[in-house]
């Protein structure tokens, strides 16, 4: 805040009542879980957390026709033009690194009502893709159940994907999806070594990770891996696991990501403690550039180029990329998948290392 003139307020938490209190006149020295400058230009803060919204009704309905919603882009996409959805906030899980199971507890869902008034809002705008972007959006079967009822009812005809966890994945449901116009599912798998998995907080095995993963494949729906280097008591012979679990496995999308040290969370605190922590600007901490942490017998350089390989090495082989060829069903899809080819590319062969 010191060194961006133009930020006056930085809520400890959620933003939303914060704003209101702000915006009603409420001294900012009054409210709860809030970093401010004072006259003096002096940043202060009151302490605590910023109050949280737990009925997500209250919030009313995002209004996407006040967005340029046409430049909007997605790599699991097969439609456009797309947009986001949030269904719901925080994550049922506490991943040590992960800023939604640490700062938006507890686990709130908006009303099925409350949604669909969104998607009808997004229906008129001639939107036909949307990414649901909440943590696990099966998190709430029931939830779930009457959402897709009511999508297939409505004949929304929208194409989606989700995000979710493999210990909410279940064979009937991936029907229901499929028939409410899901295309995707993303699973966070992060890494397919049993102690890093309990010492990150996941609370799922590899064996529940890989089974989730087949199970949305022989749905016929894609699938996105999420694996992660760098998590505590990484080693060169688990990022090679890591690596050959996403081969094996054979999903159309994989981010072999950099586990980001954000602050607040409890692996930064670790690296912190133990003297692993690199000081860098927090907007060059990125998954996608040099770790600001090194551990002891996995420097920070090895992490990062282990991980740049193994873009290089799943999206650049024949067999991957005959398969992608195979699965494409519309000139837009084919259009951007070009693209990203395109990026991956530049990124993970010629891009400058941050």
């Amino acid at each position: 805040m010191t060194e961006l003139p133009d930020l006056d307020y930085m809520p400890w938490g959620e933003p939303e009542i914060v704003l209101m209190k702000l915006i009603n006149g409420v001294s900012a020295a009054k409210i709860t879980g809030l970093y401010y400058k004072d006259k003096n230009g002096k940043v202060r803060f009151t302490g605590g957390e910023s109050e949280r919204v737990l009925n997500l009704d209250d919030l009313g309905v995002p209004v996407h026709e006040a967005l340029p919603y046409n430049i909007y882009k997605c790599p699991l996409s097969i439609r456009l033009p797309m947009t986001i959805v949030n269904c719901s906030r925080g994550c049922i899980n506490r991943c040590v690194h992960c800023q939604a199971g640490n700062f938006h507890r507890p686990l709130r869902y908006r009303s099925v009502k409350n949604v669909l008034k969104e998607l009808d809002e997004i229906k008129s705008l001639g939107i036909k893709e949307i990414k649901f972007y909440d943590c696990s959006l099966p998190a709430n079967p029931h939830f779930l159940h009457e959402l897709c009822q009511k999508m297939i009812e409505r004949k929304y005809n929208f194409s989606w994907n989700c995000n979710a966890r493999a210990e909410h994945i279940r064979e009937d449901f991936l029907k229901l999806m499929k028939r409410a116009g899901c295309h995707t599912i993303a699973i966070g798998c992060e890494s397919y070594d049993m102690n890093i998995l309990k010492k990150m907080g996941k609370n799922e095995s590899p064996e529940e990770l890989e089974r989730a993963v087949r199970l949305v494949k022989n749905s016929g729906m894609r699938v996105l891996m999420y694996m992660l280097f760098g998590l505590e008591g990484e080693t060169e012979e688990t990022m090679k696991k890591n690596y050959e679990f996403a081969r094996k496995m054979k999903p159309e999308f994989v981010t072999f990501g950099v586990v980001v040290p954000a602050p607040g969370t409890p692996f930064h605190r670790m690296v912190k403690d133990k003297g692993y922590l690199i000081e860098k600007k927090l907007e060059l901490q990125d998954a996608n550039f040099l770790p600001a942490y090194s551990f002891p017998s996995l420097p920070a350089e090895k992490i990062h180029e282990f991980a740049r390989k193994s873009y290089r090495g799943y999206y650049l082989r024949l067999a991957y990329i005959l398969m992608r060829i195979r699965g494409l069903r519309s000139f837009t899809e084919l259009k951007m998948n070009l693209t990203n080819a395109l990026s991956v590319v530049k990124r993970y062969c010629f891009e400058e290392i941050k």
